[in-house]
């Protein structure tokens, strides 16, 4: 089987000696990340509490991968075990709960519903130029799992000619930045900073680092003060 992890990690059956020279010479994809950070969903740590089993499996697949973050099948794990396992995984995440998000003034307001989808920083210069900071901390989340609920009159949207993915989506009154279908109607990109709510999972990954700001410094090297810094006297 090969591991897909454009958006969500996928298995695709393999098929001859073909596909397996295609595999063994490919190489390694990052996928455990993904098992980790469903394990870390609200919904997961309810649910493994009430279950010995889950708990039991949680554990497993957070050791997996905290230890061997790069391989293509978890070690320890037999191929036939690891759908059946990462599946079960995705379905205790597809959480009943809803998550909210707003503009800035409160006139848009939305609902996120299902499976959170990808979270990861864009460093690219269309991100960094729509949000006016260093990178865009999006999610990534099927439609099916989005919905407007109040203020979708008050929307504003902005194509970029000759993107094949990225919009715009703003709110007309306070010019927040807001959630916008991809041109593809694939996936809905949410801005994290409109979410009212922790969503219960952690970015995966930056991309596009290749375009980022030349003035970038990673945050954690500079000072860090609760509120504003001590007045200098």
């Amino acid at each position: 089987m090969i591991i897909n992890s454009t958006c969500h990690p996928e298995i695709v059956p393999a098929g001859g000696d073909r596909e397996r020279a295609r595999q063994a010479t490919a190489p390694p994809i990052v996928l455990n990340a993904y098992a980790v950070v469903y394990l870390e969903h609200s919904s997961v740590r309810k649910q493994s509490g009430e279950s010995p089993a889950l708990a039991s499996l949680c554990a497993r697949w957070r050791q997996i991968g905290e230890t061997r973050p790069q391989d293509r099948i978890p070690s320890g794990l037999q191929e036939a075990n690891y759908l059946k396992e990462l599946n079960l995984l995705r379905h205790f995440v597809m959480s009943e709960s809803e998550i909210s998000g707003s503009c800035l003034c409160g006139r848009v307001t939305y609902a996120i519903q299902g499976n959170l989808g990808l979270f990861q920083y864009c460093h690219c210069s269309r991100c960094r130029k729509f949000t006016g900071s260093a990178f865009g901390a999006n999610l990534l989340v099927s439609p099916n799992d989005f919905r407007w609920t109040q203020g979708e009159d008050s929307l504003g949207r902005y194509e970029l000619a000759g993107a094949r993915h990225f919009a715009t989506s703003f709110c007309k009154n306070c010019g927040s930045s807001l959630p916008w279908l991809g041109q593809s109607g694939k996936a809905v990109v949410v801005p994290a900073g409109t979410l009212d709510e922790d969503p219960d999972i952690r970015p995966l990954q930056n991309i596009y680092v290749g375009s980022g700001a030349a003035w970038y410094e990673e945050p954690a090297s500079l000072p860090q003060y609760t509120e504003m810094p001590p007045k200098k006297r």
